[in-house]
């Protein structure tokens, strides 16, 4: 005798379908991430992010992004505060993230101008 053919249950259809898009995206984007060119260089754009007083003077609070895709690895700032000069490295900053870094100085950055940069990187 013949058994019926058993369906299996409209949730599990519904698990199988859903798994497989899910797989078939991530394929999708990864092959589409892989076919993509290296990309610029980095491209680290700093700004000040707060300033606040401390015990002997004030810090400055900086976020460093990166635009680009590429990685950039011991990332140099600069702030300069009147005749005060000030340096911090970011061991890593990947593509398209930022990072904090903070300044101390003696004197009122909110007095005085206030110019921070990035000076350069390394490619990890």
């Amino acid at each position: 005798m013949d058994e019926p053919e058993k369906k299996a249950p409209w949730i599990e259809r519904l698990a199988a379908t859903l798994g497989a898009a899910i797989a078939l995206c991530l394929i999708g984007v990864l092959g589409w991430e892989a076919m993509q060119e290296p990309g610029q260089p980095p491209t680290v754009r700093v700004a000040v992010e707060r300033i606040a007083p401390t015990e002997g003077g004030y810090i400055v609070e900086v976020r460093a992004q990166n635009r680009s895709r590429s990685t950039a690895a011991g990332v140099v700032i600069e702030a300069e505060l009147g005749g005060e000069r000030a340096e911090a490295t970011l061991d890593y900053l990947p593509g398209r993230s930022s990072r904090t870094a903070g300044f101390f100085f003696e004197q009122d950055p909110r007095r005085d101008p206030l110019s921070v940069r990035a000076l350069g990187y390394t490619t990890p």
